[in-house]
């Protein structure tokens, strides 16, 4: 008996056009926590560090 494995990976091509920045959207779609938690983790230090790009 065969049993499937669910492919909970995001697809390839998803991850090689993230690219070196990712928007807090992007982050939260690639590792799957709400935004509101990303930017909790960023309040208590234990996040991605963020970078503001631009003005």
């Amino acid at each position: 008996m065969s049993t499937s494995i669910p492919n909970t990976y995001p697809p390839a091509r998803f991850i090689e056009s993230l690219g070196d920045y990712l928007t807090v959207d992007e982050l939260a779609e690639y590792l799957q926590p709400s935004k509101e938690t990303i930017y909790h983790w960023r309040l208590e230090g234990t996040g991605p560090k963020a970078t503001k790009l631009g003005k």
